[in-house]
């Protein structure tokens, strides 16, 4: 054999030597991409698999329900600030004028925040990320797909889900359902509930299947994420943009006095 093949062949077999560490490394990270890409897969599965009807809804309330009071309050200081009678309320059309203008950037936080259901899943993929593996995932949201796993479905979002939400909000008054203006979002609300059927009789306790998801280990992790984690998700959410249409309210503030002029010269009301 010439020095020249020698050399070839030591030169090959180092260039296949470095190069099997590389191949060893992007093999590797192939393998954890797929993973991460099937956990994905399996997480949002299973989040899409639950209803954000009732959540969707309650925070409707909440947040157009602080809007408006917000507005009205601000209303209100004003016209005693100026020393309006007491026909500057919410019957004077100037007022009614001025509450549409103020509450009008905070409904569009509305439509934008809360109508539209991605904060939703966003939080329930985020904690069931953090509690469930690939495998997990898939097996509790195939479960959801059977007959009785649907209806466990349904009974944990009514349990741990709605009425958890609307005993906090409305314990705290942040629901309430005499104020005017949330007619049309409490009737979505109660539609949305009513349709989970809260009285129709569940009986799990002789399926194989409910108790095998009621009693190992994924059933359980994902039974207290949405008792836990879920719902400071939904809150924490709701609660934020509510505290932005406040302020949306409050960015419109200066127009106030435009209308206080207006119903004085309507009312024929002096300035103080």
């Amino acid at each position: 054999m010439t020095a020249v093949v020698r050399r070839a062949r030591t030169a090959i077999v180092c260039c296949l030597l470095a190069a099997a560490p590389t191949a060893n490394a992007d093999e590797s990270q192939g393998e954890e991409r797929e993973r991460r890409a099937l956990k994905e897969a399996s997480v949002s599965r299973l989040a899409y698999s639950l209803d954000p009807a009732v959540p969707v809804a309650i925070g409707k309330v909440v947040v157009r329900q602080q809007a408006l009071l917000r507005a009205r309050e601000l209303l209100a200081q004003y016209g005693r600030r100026a020393g309006l009678d007491e026909g500057w309320n919410s019957q004077a059309p100037e007022w009614q004028q001025a509450e549409r203008e103020l509450v009008e950037d905070a409904f569009v936080l509305i439509d934008s925040k809360i109508a539209a259901p991605e904060w939703f899943y966003a939080v329930l993929e985020r904690e069931i990320a953090n509690v469930l593996d690939a495998e997990e995932a898939d097996y509790i949201a195939t479960h959801f797909t059977t007959p009785v796993g649907r209806e466990q479905r349904i009974l944990l979002q009514m349990r741990l889900v709605a009425e958890v939400l609307m005993t906090n909000y409305s314990f705290t008054d942040r629901i309430d359902a005499s104020v005017p203006g949330l007619e049309d979002d409490l009737h979505e609300l109660s539609t949305a509930y009513w349709d989970l059927e809260p009285f129709r009789r569940r009986d799990f306790m002789t399926d194989p299947e409910a108790i095998k998801f009621a009693g190992q280990a994924a059933g359980l992790k994902y039974t207290r994420m949405l008792a836990i984690h879920g719902i400071e998700g939904f809150i924490a959410h709701i609660d934020a943009v509510a505290a932005q249409a406040r302020e949306a309210v409050d960015n419109g503030e200066p127009l106030i006095d435009d209308y206080i002029e207006l119903y004085r010269r309507r009312a024929g009301v002096r300035q103080s």
